[in-house]
Order: structure tokens, then sequence, then C-alpha cells
């Protein structure tokens, strides 16, 4: 991960323990019915920790206990800042920065423990990690707040470090989140990855809920590849533009996701025959066609967007200005007087006397043309350029 730098830990903040008795003590005399305190008060002591000179085994296990104490709190706080009106209240403010500091706070200290562990040993911080670094990307995606490009390299980071040490889809159980059973860190960053291509600031909270509940389950069917496969029926996923540039040597790039889209298929499937969304363990947010128009969407938005070079050249014509653009999109003049739809009026009676109607253009059966004043460009890769003659071109 040479490409990526780590904040510089505190120095100035010094733990209120030393081992896990004394932390579970401090834990106790914390104001447990009052979660943003708590928070504050968690936050504050990961921060300690993370310039502290405790052994990087006894720090794994503080942070794993300041992570089990801190999701009560975040849980009560959620309703805060989901999908309110913007700009929030300054105390609703105050909630989401603590929650999205908080997780983020606790992702890149369990990422500083990774130099200290051989490769097999960095599973477990590399898997608490990713999912602290999730939850602070679902936290700007409730609050329908703009992701900061940090928590991506910092996902990227994980994808990087798990690919070179052979973690990625080695099985964990976490006991702060049962309901997963073992999980692997592929899995939480397909999650992260796969909600994020969805679009979810377009989502109400509801939908956004089910979708984050669906593509949960079937995180661990998408499957990181170095490239694409050449199957046809392989539904491949470019990363690169979530990382902002080409990525890194090593990292792999594509994201497969055929599996993902069959299940949002079957799922379709089962919702038209009548099967209701809670037995589908969609949840009971939406109903059944709400339900079904969400996973359209969502299928929608996993389309592979595989930019393949544009070879084509020729000559192109460009028509400029709203009202030409007007005739050539709908053949009529927007404007009659404007030149493209000349003629006298007094002619014009003439012919209404003698023949019925004005010009054949007007017959029902005539196409009409419209000579809209338009300039040759010469289309060279895809690109449209003009050429050097043009009147005005530099």
């Amino acid at each position: 991960m040479q490409w990526l730098t780590l904040p510089e830990p505190r120095s100035d903040v010094k733990p209120a323990f030393h081992d896990l008795p004394s932390a579970k003590a401090w834990l106790a005399i914390q104001p447990q019915t009052q979660p943003l305190h708590m928070l504050q008060a968690i936050g504050g002591q990961i921060e300690a920790l993370e310039g502290a000179t405790l052994s990087p085994g006894l720090t794994l296990e503080l942070l794993n206990l300041l992570r089990s104490a801190a999701l009560p709190g975040h849980t009560a706080i959620e309703p805060r800042y989901v999908r309110k009106p913007l700009p929030l209240p300054p105390e609703d403010e105050r909630t989401f920065e603590l929650a999205q500091t908080l997780w983020q706070r606790l992702g890149v200290a369990y990422l500083r423990l990774l130099p200290h562990f051989p490769p097999a040993g960095q599973c477990l911080p590399l898997h608490r990690a990713a999912t602290a670094l999730r939850m602070a990307q679902y936290c700007h995606f409730q609050a329908a707040r703009d992701c900061p490009a940090v928590l991506d390299q910092l996902l990227f980071a994980i994808l990087a470090q798990a690919e070179e040490s052979a973690v990625l889809t080695q099985p964990i159980g976490d006991p702060d989140f049962r309901n997963f059973g073992e999980s692997h860190i592929g899995g939480h960053l397909a999650w992260a990855f796969l909600l994020r291509l969805a679009n979810p600031y377009r989502l109400s909270a509801a939908q956004l809920a089910v979708a984050n509940r669906a593509i949960s389950r079937w995180r661990e069917l998408a499957v990181f590849q170095h490239a694409p496969e050449d199957d046809p029926r392989a539904h491949s996923l470019d990363l690169s533009p979530l990382f902002g540039g080409p990525l890194p040597p090593g990292m792999p790039r594509w994201l497969e996701i055929r599996k993902v889209v069959r299940k949002i298929d079957q799922r379709i499937l089962a919702l038209q025959a009548g099967e209701s969304p809670e037995s589908l363990k969609l949840g009971r947010e939406l109903s059944g066609s709400a339900c079904i128009r969400l996973l359209h969407d969502l299928e929608s938005s996993l389309e592979s967007h595989v930019e393949t070079p544009s070879t084509e050249i020729g000559e192109i014509e460009l028509a400029f200005g709203p009202e030409h653009c007007f005739n050539v999109l709908t053949g009529e003049a927007l404007n009659p007087g404007s030149g493209l739809d000349t003629g006298s009026a007094s002619l014009a009676h003439q012919r209404v006397a003698l023949f019925g109607f004005d010009r054949a253009s007007t017959l029902p059966t005539s196409v009409k043309k419209l000579n809209v004043p338009s300039e040759t460009w010469t289309r060279v890769d895809g690109k449209a350029v003009r050429r050097a003659d043009a009147e005005g071109a530099p």
C-alpha cells in the first residue's frame, strides 16, 4: 500500500486504560443511556490507542472491545440524520459527523496495525477495517451526503492488502454481527462497492434500507478478478472509476456479479408470482410492486459500462443554438418567420384559393424537410473535431 499514506496518529492523547479489565471497567462507568456522549468518549479512546505504545495484539483486542460498545449507541442515533432535509440542524449535523468519523477512525486504527502482523495474521484487522469503513460509507448514504474520496481509497487499500496477503476470501466469524455467520473481506468490500455503484443518493430511506439489506445477503456471490471473464454470460463491473484513476499494479480491477444479477432476477420473478418481500428476506419497508421497481432499478444501475474506443472516421453535421436544435429534433420550425420556412402570404392565399392547400409540404402525405444551418465536423476516434477551414475556426 505504498500509494496510500495514513494520517499521523495523535500523540497528545493518552488511553484511559492499559488492558482489557481496565478497559471494561472504563466502559462500565460511561453514560450508557446517553449515546452521543458514549460515542464521543469511545472515539476519543480510539484516537488514544492509535498513538499508544501498547502491543499490537492488545491494541487489536481493545479496538474490538470499543467496536462492540459503540454499536448500540450508533443504532440509537441513526434516525437523527437518515434522509433528513438538508442542511441538517446543528445537533443532527453533529450526530452525523460523530457517527461517520467514529467508523472511519476505527477503520484507520485497524489498518495502522497491519505492519505488525504477518500476512496470515492480517485477516482479522483487515476484516474489521472493511466493516468499519463500509459503515462509515453507509452513514453518508443515509444522510444523503457526498462520500469523501478518502473512504474509497481506504476500501481499495484493504482490497490490495487482502489480495497480497491471500486473505481476501478467508472466512471469519464476527461476534458483533452474528447474523452474517462467517463472512470474508471480499464480501464486505463487494457490498460497499455495489451499493456505491447503485447510486444510493437517489433512493428514499425505505429503498436504501431494502437495497442495503439485499446486497448484504448477496455480497459474497460477487468475485474480484484481475481481468473480465470471456464467458458471454459474464457480468463484470470495472472498479477503476471508483478509484478515480488507474488501479495500482496487482489490485483486482473487476467485480464479477453474474450470480448477484441472477439473485435479483429470481427475486423479481418471485414477487411477480405473489410472494411477499418479507418472505424473501427483503424486509417490510416496501410493498411487493415497490420492491419490483427497486430491484429493476438496481439491476439497471449495475449494468457493465466497459468503454471501447471508437475507430470510426467520417463527417457529421452539427447544428448550433436552441432554435436550430428544436428544428432538427422535431422537424418543425420553432419560428416560421426565421428564414427556415419562408413564403409569401399573398401567394399562399392564392394557392389555397386554387388548390385548397398552400404548399405540397403541407399535405398529410408529404415529407417535411427543413434546411437548418449546420457545420460539417470530422469524427475521429469517437470525437468530433472542427475542420480547420471552418469559418471562425482557430
